[in-house]
């Protein structure tokens, strides 16, 4: 998807490295505090057994084995492009060190990889964590993706996220003295988060010094606690002309400046975004977007430029 009215990530690269860059998914073998007992059983009200975006299990422990089966499956049809490893699935950095270390240590050693990311909850972040990451400043490409998900105590805790947002606050004061770069995770769709919510996040956002962003919309997996509220009618997903008009509010009220990761959340090219009774795939949402906020003459950061 390209426009010039957005700050997207693929943008971006492009014109750092002169190409796309695609991510290998690694599963470094984690669980979640929110999952153990540490914090709370059962995980996140919309995250699935397999935790988030997990494509590769801990049925494959082998990281190598994983690199090279991405490897394998991407380089087929694109044989040009650049590779970066993508720790995602449940809590990367809910590991002992020395677990994470390695898996760093093998990306580091890998000519074909043009760095990492990790995905991971803000409060397991911490000094150790941090020196990990700081020693592997030299690797050409590296962010940590932090979920806030939302600065409303009352939605994080109907999530079920066992997350405050001073969590997030001490991650990114941490993240910030050692110059590591954070791309934040923002839900939207939570039930009573209207305008002024929006607003509100889009607004703390611009302050918060994250450099990138990822938006997702509420949507109810298969298997989740979230699904099961959907089925009962205890929650409503998005109707399309509802999302549209929530982002592009959302969207308006953002640093122009802040770098785009994701704009429309999926699982198997499914949205859980509605249409005349039809549930709408990643690219219809995308180009219905497109076309949108450019009717309405929109871009990001409108509203306070």
């Amino acid at each position: 998807m390209k426009t010039e009215r957005l700050r997207l990530i693929d943008d971006y690269l492009r014109q750092t490295f002169q190409g796309k860059i695609r991510k290998i998914s690694i599963d470094i073998g984690a669980t979640c505090p929110n999952r153990d007992g540490s914090k709370g059983v059962g995980g996140c009200i919309f995250c699935s057994e397999q935790g988030s975006g997990s494509r590769n299990t801990w049925s494959q422990p082998d990281m190598v084995a994983q690199i090279e089966k991405g490897f394998n499956s991407f380089q087929k049809h694109y044989p040009d492009e650049k590779f970066i490893a993508y720790f995602q699935a449940f809590t990367p950095t809910y590991v002992p060190p020395a677990r994470l270390q390695q898996a760093i240590e093998l990306i580091a050693c890998d000519e074909r990889l043009s760095g990492f990311v990790i995905s991971s909850r803000s409060d397991t972040l911490n000094s150790k964590v941090i020196d990990i990451l700081q020693k592997k400043r030299g690797i050409s490409l590296l962010w940590l993706e932090l979920g806030l998900q939302s600065i409303s105590q009352v939605s994080l805790d109907w999530m079920n996220r066992k997350e405050s947002v001073e969590d997030f606050e001490k991650a990114m004061d941490l993240c910030r003295s050692h110059a590591i770069p954070v791309v934040a995770h923002i839900i939207l769709g939570a039930p009573g988060e209207g305008s002024d919510h929006l607003r509100r996040t889009a607004h703390y956002l611009n302050q918060s010094g994250v450099w990138g962003l990822k938006i997702h919309q509420l949507h109810a997996i298969k298997g989740t606690r979230l699904f099961r509220l959907y089925q009962s009618g205890q929650w409503h997903p998005y109707l399309l002309h509802q999302f549209l008009d929530d982002i592009i509010l959302f969207l308006e009220n953002l640093r122009p400046e802040i770098v785009i990761h994701r704009l429309v959340a999926d699982e198997r090219k499914k949205t859980g975004i509605f249409h005349n009774g039809e549930e709408l795939v990643k690219e219809v949402v995308y180009r219905e977007l497109i076309r949108e906020i450019e009717a309405r003459d929109s871009f990001q950061g409108k509203a306070i430029i």
